[in-house]
C-alpha cells in the first residue's frame, strides 16, 4: 500500500465522521428543545420525561460510538504508517498521526476529558429540564 492510500482513508473516515458530527449536533439540540418543552409545562407527563431521557442518553451514545470509530480509524490508519515506517520513510505527517495515536488500538467509548466533559455537561443540561420542577 501507498501512504496516499491511507491517507485517503483517513480523509473518507473524516468526511464521514463529520456527516455524523452535523447530525449528533441536530439531535442534541432536539434534546435540548424536548427538555426545555417539558420544563416550561409543569403538566407535563412522566411518560414525556422518560421519553426525553431516553432520547437525551441515546444521541449521547450516539456521540461515544461515533467518537470512537473516529479514534480507530486514525489508529488503524496509524498502524498502517507504522509498518510502512518498517519498510521504508514515511512522511513527517505520517510520523505525526503515528506519534499522536495509539497504532492498531481497538475501538473504546472512553472519551478524553474534553469530549467527556462536553457531553456531561449537554446531557446535565437536558435531563435538568426534563426532571427538575420550575419555581
Amino acid at each position: 500500500m501507498e501512504e496516499i492510500n491511507a491517507w485517503n482513508y483517513l480523509q473518507y473516515a473524516a468526511n464521514t465522521n463529520a456527516t455524523y458530527l452535523i447530525g449528533l449536533a441536530f439531535l442534541t439540540w432536539v434534546g435540548l428543545r424536548i427538555s426545555s418543552g417539558v420544563y416550561a409545562d409543569a403538566s407535563a407527563s412522566i411518560i414525556v420525561r422518560i421519553a426525553g431521557s431516553v432520547f437525551c442518553l441515546s444521541v449521547t451514545w450516539f456521540w461515544l460510538t461515533t467518537m470512537a470509530m473516529f479514534e480507530w480509524n486514525v489508529n488503524g490508519v496509524a498502524g498502517v504508517f507504522t509498518a510502512m515506517q518498517a519498510e521504508g520513510d514515511i512522511s513527517s505527517g505520517a510520523q505525526f498521526i503515528i506519534a499522536n495515536s495509539n497504532p492498531g488500538a481497538e475501538p473504546s467509548i472512553m472519551p478524553n476529558i474534553v469530549q467527556g466533559l462536553f457531553l456531561l455537561s449537554a446531557l446535565v443540561i437536558q435531563l435538568g429540564g426534563l426532571w427538575m420542577k420550575k419555581d
